[in-house]
């Protein structure tokens, strides 16, 4: 197998200069680069550039897949609307791609990386082209405070763990049973156990709608000091900070909901999760199980059905059917003396229905006799028994 290795960085928040682009460009010659894209793919070669780098400087997503099992997925969020306390519940904070989630922080801006390998490489690696879209959306549901993506990320850490662990998990987001099309598609790039997930969500609330209607938005923003309104105003026109909307947004619901929060259910050991993980898996082979059985019980009695017709239908029609049969074997080719064996015994059957096997005997007796030089056709009907 051939060496692959996938390169796609986006720009999301703002375009790259076409002296930006003329930087990048000098680390390769065949790479597609637009203002908001770096693409590249390697058989041999290798990424000369600085994956961290350029995620600092220049790009809010990368993402990266080898044939060898390993895929990773990075980031940048700015820290005004996800905090390093939130991210490290559910990852840790260490070096490039050594965790299955973790953060750099760059100034005002945090890097989340998403990172899975499976030791050996694997049997069924993906291509990456088109494979980052699938996953953008969870950039924009983590600046919305959707915390679903970085508890997944979580699940996929402990996938392997001790069933005895007494750890603790994290809070649990909403909506976990009911997990958006980005989301779904980290759980397949993470190689996430669905039975594990199916068992986390037990404990989740459904997600909530927006709390905010037009009048109760409307007062809210009338009580705005007018340094904030103005401040709001100016980066908005001025395009400097596409997340201002965002940021207010979570202004809005702190101030409008002080203090108020549902009771979170109780946390699960990590032992707990896979034990029921594995009580989902028993249960859904067992009702896979189930179904298959009914569907091969289907299958079995529609055949069934299809050869009874077919018998009936042969019985008002044998002397056309030992037509068929010469025809067959007047080609001599093996596939054709298969057709022609399949029919004799399927007018063996009808002659034993009309208890006429006697008949049968005869006439076969004297279709071989009249055959005995093609070794092959005899062969085959002496396989078959006739």
């Amino acid at each position: 197998m051939s060496e692959y290795q996938y390169y796609e960085f986006q720009a999301l928040d703002r375009p790259l200069s076409q002296e930006e682009m003329q930087t990048l460009r000098g680390f390769s010659s065949r790479a597609q680069i637009t203002p908001t894209s770096f693409v590249n793919e390697y058989s041999f070669g290798s990424f000369k550039g600085n994956e961290d780098e350029w995620m600092a400087k220049y790009f809010d997503a990368f993402l990266y897949v080898a044939n060898w099992g390993t895929q990773t997925l990075m980031l940048r969020l700015p820290l005004k609307l996800l905090s390093e306390v939130t991210v490290l519940r559910y990852g840790s904070r260490g070096g490039r791609y050594e965790d299955i989630l973790s953060l750099r922080t760059l100034g005002a801006n945090m890097v989340l990386a998403f990172c899975a390998s499976e030791e050996g490489g694997s049997s069924d690696w993906i291509e990456g082209q088109g494979l980052l879209g699938s996953l953008l959306p969870i950039r924009a549901e983590l600046v919305q405070g959707d915390l679903r993506a970085l508890y997944l990320a979580w699940l996929r850490g402990i996938q392997e763990s001790d069933a005895n662990d007494s750890t603790l998990e994290p809070a649990v987001p909403e909506g976990l049973k009911s997990p958006t099309p980005a989301q779904l598609a980290l759980i397949e790039f993470l190689n996430i156990d669905p039975d594990l997930v199916s068992a986390a969500a037990e404990t989740s609330r459904s997600k909530t709608a927006a709390t905010y209607s037009p009048e109760s938005l409307a007062r809210w923003i009338a009580q705005l000091p007018r340094a904030d309104m103005d401040r709001v105003f100016f980066q908005l026109i001025d395009g400097g900070d596409c997340h201002a909307g965002a940021e207010l947004r979570a202004r809005y619901e702190r101030e409008i909901h002080p203090g108020e929060e549902i009771a979170a259910p109780p946390l699960r050991t990590i032992g707990q999760l896979l034990i029921a993980a594995n009580e989902k898996q028993v249960a859904r082979e067992h009702e896979e199980a189930i179904q298959a059985a009914r569907l091969k019980a289907r299958q079995e009695s529609e055949a069934a059905k299809a050869r009874e017709k077919h018998l009936e239908s042969l019985a008002i029609r044998i002397e056309e059917a030992w037509e068929t049969v010469d025809e067959r074997v007047a080609t001599k080719q093996r596939k054709a003396y298969a057709e022609a064996v399949q029919i004799l015994l399927d007018l063996r059957e009808v002659a034993s229905r009309q208890k006429v096997p006697d008949d049968f005997s005869k006439r076969i007796a004297a279709f071989r006799a009249c055959h005995t030089k093609k070794k092959a056709f005899i062969d085959q009907l002496d396989a078959k028994g006739l």
